[in-house]
């Protein structure tokens, strides 16, 4: 018996042909180039070199964010004062080393007695520079004066030192008033950071212009209320020449602009 039933149909030459290239044909491989995959070592390499471009902007960020608080200040006040108003005004955004300077200060145009004249062991000289090796200060001196509240006036910035110029000059009978910022209330260091480090017996040396030089010797530290230092004292015309250094000390006040205590120097003239 035959069996010619669908599943024992013999197949034709063409339809063997036509069935070939089904069972031949391979599916064809991306030949394109692949991107390497990235090492372990790679991989944890970029992260880091992420997380260090973002401390990078940390610090140029907080500047920008305390520049952008000083110049709001500036505005807010520019609008309702004048130009050296507003300066003075900005100012006191760092901390004021205020003291009231007595009246009898103010001017130097009196003339001193015999008896102070004979006292004086140096020729004055008009400071240019101040150098404390002690505390690292190496600074230029401002010239400065009583500001409107007939206080000595602070230094225009944190790395100079004022000298008050209405006062002795060092060498001449009397003080020889110097002032410093301590610091901005915040982060930033003034010129006077370390005065409450000084000594007995540490060494301040007060250049001029050309040169000359006037050194002191430390005699005595003190811290006094800022409303209750001994301006009579400080700021005395008489007596032998000495140096006086003054800063800021105690806790800061917000709403007075100041910290609450004064440090002050006492320092005698050596040579």
């Amino acid at each position: 018996m035959d069996n010619e039933g669908p599943e024992n149909t013999p197949i034709t030459t063409q339809e063997q042909s036509a069935e070939a290239p089904q069972q031949t044909q391979k599916p064809v491989r991306d030949q394109s180039p692949s991107s390497p995959k990235k090492t372990i070592k790679e991989h944890i390499l970029g992260i880091y070199d992420k997380q260090y471009k973002i401390l990078l902007l940390i610090p140029i960020l907080i500047g920008l964010v305390d520049v952008l608080s000083r110049a709001a200040a500036f505005l807010y006040t520019a609008r309702a004062a004048p130009l050296l108003e507003v300066v003075e005004e900005m100012s006191r955004i760092v901390p004021a080393v205020e003291l009231r300077v007595p009246q009898a200060t103010t001017s130097n145009k009196g003339t001193q007695d015999a008896s102070q004249t004979q006292i004086q062991t140096a020729p004055s000289i008009v400071p240019a520079r101040i150098q404390i090796p002690s505390i690292g200060v190496d600074a230029r001196v401002q010239k400065v004066g009583v500001n409107a509240a007939g206080a000595m006036q602070a230094p225009s910035n944190f790395a100079d030192v004022g000298w008050y110029q209405d006062g002795s000059k060092p060498g001449e009978p009397g003080s020889a008033v110097f002032d410093g910022h301590v610091n901005n209330a915040f982060t930033k260091a003034g010129v006077f950071e370390h005065l409450s480090q000084m000594r007995t017996g540490d060494t301040v040396v007060v250049l001029d212009t050309v040169g000359h030089t006037r050194v002191f010797s430390v005699q005595s530290v003190k811290i006094y209320p800022a409303d209750s230092a001994p301006i009579a004292e400080i700021f005395s015309r008489a007596g032998p020449p000495q140096l006086i250094l003054i800063t800021c000390g105690g806790v800061w006040d917000a709403t007075k602009h100041q910290f609450s205590d004064r440090l002050v120097v006492y320092a005698s003239l050596s040579v």
